[in-house]
């Protein structure tokens, strides 16, 4: 096996936001093992303005999402969560030979504020 095998993806980036998703996307998996598919994690960091920075726990956050998706995806819209909150997205590849691979550090993305 290839170190890459194990690796997360890569090039996490933000697509698109609303005041209830987020849209996030990711390089494509490169390694050699048998892709299944990527989990993802989104754990909730609470509102904006009233976060505090606190000690870094293994998952930052309270998990509020974990789902897995296909190996072709690439890309996945968030939704139903809190308008004006920050987020953060974890993901790791889902392979046939090596179960789930490392998890990646957190993306942190925000969601807007509802509109008035």
């Amino acid at each position: 096996m290839y170190s890459s095998d194990f690796e997360p993806p890569s090039n996490v980036t933000k697509l698109n936001t609303s005041s209830s998703s987020v849209s996030i996307g990711w390089s494509p998996y490169s390694g050699n093992a048998t892709l299944l598919g990527y989990r993802v994690l989104v754990l909730d960091q609470g509102r904006r303005e009233t976060r505090k920075k606190r000690e870094i726990s293994q998952l930052e956050g309270e998990l509020i999402r974990n789902f897995t998706v296909g190996p072709t995806a690439t890309a996945v819209e968030i939704e139903y969560l809190s308008a004006f909150s920050k987020f953060c997205v974890r993901i790791h590849v889902i392979t046939e030979e090596n179960g789930n691979g490392k998890l990646s550090e957190c993306f942190y993305v925000y969601t807007e504020e509802d509109s008035k």
